[in-house]
């Protein structure tokens, strides 16, 4: 939702329902020679009162620590997205979330790569139909049962 900046605190106080209306309306009677409250504020004291630091720092931790696994790559990018707001410090630059989300992106493009030559494989007649023609690194195709040549022959 798009707010401008000077709307925000209101637009958050419309949206809040039972104990969250009545703890601010508390907190906005307790504050009434202060002038108005800035989004920033207004976002330390809800989270102070509704997300403990041992909940943010449990959140820091599941951040720092994570691994792909067993779970999907794009799986694993939505955990990175969702958990990296609760650790700005390990993002801090654009450098440092480059580097945290290098792998990732490295990992979402190779999957998608394999998934889609399982497509294409599957769309040819699959693996049981034969051996599937290659192209060579070199460009050109192997020919007369010899091998493709290997960039990596000369090693």
């Amino acid at each position: 939702m798009e707010c401008p900046p000077d709307r925000q605190v209101r637009v958050a106080e419309d949206l809040m329902e039972d104990s969250a209306y009545f703890w601010w309306d508390h907190v906005s009677r307790r504050r009434v020679d202060t002038g108005p409250m800035t989004w920033a504020e207004f976002r330390v004291l809800f989270l102070e009162r509704y997300f403990s630091s041992a909940i943010q720092d449990q959140k820091y931790r599941e951040f720092q620590d994570l691994q792909q696994g067993d779970i999907s790559v794009q799986e694993y990018l939505d955990l990175f997205l969702s958990l990296s707001r609760y650790a700005p410090s390990l993002i801090a630059t654009g450098v440092d979330r480059c580097r945290r989300f290098e792998q990732v992106n490295s990992a979402l493009k190779a999957e998608r790569n394999l998934l889609s030559g399982r497509t294409r494989q599957l769309d040819a007649g699959g693996p049981s139909q034969g051996p599937s023609k290659r192209l060579s690194t070199s460009g050109s195709e192997s020919s007369g049962g010899s091998r493709p040549s290997s960039p990596y022959s000369d090693l």
